[in-house]
């Protein structure tokens, strides 16, 4: 018999306290159970994770902001065993003469002054065990929040700081971050002057990111030389000036209706990606502030409803996406080595690209699913010989879509789409039209397809195989340029992916699960999802439209 060995408890505990770092704080509090040697490993482990989610149940987590005084005084408990364990166990560690490497809190706090102390005081043992990460999270139904303690301005060794719904405010003129790379701020209570004082005495601060933050009209950020990753998202600022040389990537999201007035960011040349939402630059104003970064490789932008018609000339540009801009009417784009360029929930503009690369195209058709819009978006893709994914949205609209009306339009046949995605919830009747018009758009290779309803699902399912499978080929024989119907010459179900699960299944693992081998039993029976057909057409693609 051989004799089992334990390798892991022989190994050094630094070696040990890595592999303890890729496991949850649930699991690091379970190997405590395995020896006195793998407890006092527990206690020595340099990273703090107390989250009160990990401590409570699911509906006492669900009681923090309950109106309820019983359920309130039954979760006072809990949390009060909950903030015992977290002082233990810091108090156990400082006893040691190790440094702390994170220290992580997420914590509901019920009464402000009650646990103010205890925080403050967890916050200031990290701060003398020299802690690298500080990641604090606090939850409170209170119209006061919960105000970080000066000591976190003494940190001096943090080098990550995230902090989440709380005051931060410094009475001195101290802040000793020195080695400070990463700093996150969200729905925080800060003044302007504090922020100044976070980002321009950080001197080695990389990346920062500003979200939902108030008590504060004006943001500047000027002395960040190693600054290279910005976000901004605010509804409260007024002026934006962001001076930093070497900044590489810069987010900005707004709400249009109060964005800022100012946005000075044109000193930032070396930027390479810009994301900006809610801005509500004109056409013109546009252009300039593109023009202001010849550097740029990622642009996106999306709800600037002020723009119409907009023109990108760069060679250095890889990536565009363009998101919910409702006015969109013309696109021109003079980007030869872009590499990916996504179009989405916007109207279909006229457009003339120089582009090579992939697309994606995303539309709603919100009004009407008729000639005029299926017009406007085969002609939008025929500028590409390769969209990669086209997906529509089709909701209950008017919908006069006929098909002999469209052959007067074009003399040629739509170009290949390697993925269409179809989502509807418009009533059965329609359901024929909609696959004509769909397939006189473009020719898929592979169809997705989903009803908005559980209940309509099986009957989509079932008409668009039925009309797929058993084509009527003598519905044009009098016309040079035919229908769909004459060159698809296969159809196959090659998947399916519940929703409720997302587990996708292959079309034999979907036969064998089910038990059926006719298809037209299938539908009923499916769960809610969506299904996958592979459309084979037989002409070559050299005689398609470029």
């Amino acid at each position: 018999m051989v004799e089992k060995v334990d390798r892991i408890s022989g190994l050094p505990p630094f070696v040990i306290h890595h592999i303890m770092s890729y496991l949850s704080s649930k699991e690091v509090g379970q190997i405590s159970t395995l020896s006195k040697g793998w407890n006092q490993l527990r206690i020595s482990f340099p990273i703090f994770d107390f989250d009160q989610t990990d401590f409570l149940t699911e509906d006492e987590s669900d009681q923090i902001t309950s109106m309820f005084e019983e359920r309130r005084l039954a979760l006072r408990e809990r949390l009060k065993e909950f903030m015992e364990y977290i002082d233990a166990s810091l108090l156990r560690f400082c006893e040691l003469e190790f440094c702390m490497r994170k220290f992580r809190l997420f914590i509901s706090i019920l009464d402000v002054e009650e646990s103010a102390p205890y925080i403050d005081k967890w916050i200031g043992l990290a701060t003398e065990k020299e802690v690298k990460v500080f990641d604090l999270e606090f939850l409170t139904d209170s119209d006061t929040p919960y105000t970080l303690p000066q000591s976190i301005f003494y940190a001096k060794s943090v080098t990550v700081l995230n902090i989440v719904r709380c005051k931060l405010e410094n009475v001195s003129d101290i802040v000793r971050f020195n080695y400070l790379r990463k700093l996150s701020l969200d729905k925080v209570f800060i003044n302007e002057e504090m922020v100044q004082k976070l980002s321009g005495e950080s001197p080695l601060l990389e990346e920062m990111f500003l979200s939902e933050c108030w008590g504060f009209k004006r943001l500047c950020v000027s002395k960040a030389l190693k600054l290279k990753i910005m976000s901004i998202g605010s509804d409260e600022l007024e002026s934006v000036e962001v001076v930093a040389p070497n900044l590489q990537e810069l987010v900005l999201e707004f709400s249009e209706e109060i964005m800022p007035r100012v946005i000075d960011v044109f000193e930032c040349t070396q930027l390479k990606k810009l994301k900006f939402m809610g801005i509500g630059l004109t056409d013109l104003e546009f252009h300039h502030f593109i023009s202001s970064f010849p550097l740029l490789e990622d642009l996106i932008f999306a709800y600037c409803y002020a723009l119409e018609r907009i023109t990108i000339s760069s060679n250095q540009l890889k990536k565009i996406r363009v998101s919910s801009c409702v006015n969109m009417k013309a696109l021109n784009l003079d980007t030869p080595n872009l590499l990916s360029f996504t179009y989405e929930y916007s109207p279909i503009p006229t457009s003339c690209i120089n582009a090579l690369c992939p697309w994606q195209v995303k539309c709603l058709s919100k009004l009407m699913f008729d000639i005029h819009w299926c017009l406007k978006l085969r002609e939008f893709l025929g500028v590409s010989n390769q969209i990669e994914t086209l997906r529509i949205y089709a909701r209950p609209t008017v919908s006069s879509f006929k098909l002999e009306e469209c052959r007067k339009s074009f003399t040629s046949r739509p170009c290949y789409v390697e993925t269409l995605e179809f989502y509807t919830n418009m009533p059965p009747s329609e359901y024929r039209m909609l696959l004509d018009g769909l397939l006189w758009i473009c020719y898929p290779r592979t169809l997705f397809l989903q009803s908005y309803s559980c209940r309509a699902q099986y009957k989509l399912f079932e008409s668009f195989y039925k009309e797929l499978k058993n084509r009527d080929v003598s519905c044009c024989n009098s016309h040079d340029i035919k229908c769909w119907r004459h060159y698809l010459k296969d159809i196959k179900v090659v998947g399916f992916m519940g929703l409720k699960d997302g587990k996708l299944i292959d079309a034999d693992s979907l036969m064998k699960w089910l038990s059926t081998d006719n298809l037209s039993d299938l539908w009923s029976i499916l769960p809610f999802g969506v299904v996958r057909f592979q459309l084979d057409w037989c002409f070559p693609e050299s005689t398609m439209k470029a």
